[in-house]
């Protein structure tokens, strides 16, 4: 044995509690992400988080689709950029929710603009400019060429800066984060406004886009408002934490995943006939 074993005066094993992060059934292994254009599939690089990989892959898939330059030429570059990014911006990992596995992005992740609505100033952003965030200015290089010194501009610069062509990057974006994380849906986390006499979910739908949300009061960078809800509605989750079920409306619910040991004390003290209403009040 080990001579630092004579130390040792009990063992044991300690079970852990779910973690808030990856709850649940959500503990599965990274998917890769196959090309359209081949039978070939992208691994994750190992210098990359899956977030970054999958960024990544949205940045070279839009380059090779707009012709801008060699892919050999420009992957190693967008490495580089989105390394760069600040962790506000490109999370290291994003939270799983639901048992349909339900992908949640920060609301400050991925952002086009600064949201004057909820802070007064960005941190960590050093490519800041005019009200942008630096993941804007990423796209904005990307569009234009100027991530690679190789790449033919494309079109002139009021088509450029087109607000449109980055939602179509951010709408590839969802959808490789889902098919990288294994996830069905992908929603933005919204704020719980302060002023509000009800604490309202602020959570938006990102991807896939509601068939019938609000797309007035949307779009692929806030997210989308279903107009229905209730069961199998697209904001409609199922969260089970110690064999208890709840399920609601994450774009109209506030759900605290806070308060798990809570809620397996309560559901300790329940006896078998008895049943508990949970009225969704708050604390």
């Amino acid at each position: 044995p080990p001579s630092w074993i004579i130390y040792v005066e009990a063992s044991g094993l300690q079970k852990c509690p779910l973690s808030t992060s990856m709850g649940n059934k959500n503990h599965q292994p990274v998917a890769p992400i196959t090309s359209k254009s081949s039978n070939a599939t992208n691994e994750p690089s190992s210098s990359l988080s899956s977030v970054q990989y999958a960024l990544v892959e949205t940045l070279v898939t839009f380059s090779k689709f707009n012709q801008c330059c060699n892919e050999s030429l420009y992957r190693e570059v967008f490495e580089k950029s989105v390394k760069s990014l600040s962790n506000r911006t490109c999370p290291k990992k994003l939270e799983v929710i639901g048992d349909d596995r339900t992908l949640v992005v920060p609301h400050w992740a991925f952002q086009l603009e600064r949201d004057f609505h909820h802070a007064s100033s960005i941190i960590g952003e050093p490519n800041f400019q005019e009200g942008k965030t630096e993941f804007y200015n990423l796209l904005r290089r990307t569009q234009t060429g100027e991530n690679n010194p190789t790449a033919t501009p494309l079109g002139e610069p009021d088509q450029r800066h087109s607000i449109s062509k980055f939602f179509s990057i951010q709408s590839l974006l969802w959808a490789n984060l889902a098919k990288i994380h294994s996830c069905t849906r992908v929603a933005r986390r919204g704020d719980i406004d302060p002023e509000s006499g009800v604490r309202e979910s602020g959570h938006r739908i990102l991807w896939p886009i509601p068939t019938d949300s609000k797309i007035a009061n949307g779009n692929p960078n806030i997210g989308f408002m279903p107009k229905s809800s209730g069961a199998s509605s697209p904001g409609w989750i199922t969260v089970t934490e110690h064999k208890i079920s709840q399920s609601f409306d994450l774009t109209r619910v506030m759900f605290s995943r806070g308060n798990v040991t809570e809620k397996k004390r309560f559901g300790s003290l329940v006896q078998q006939g008895e049943y508990v209403l949970d009225m969704y009040a708050g604390i």
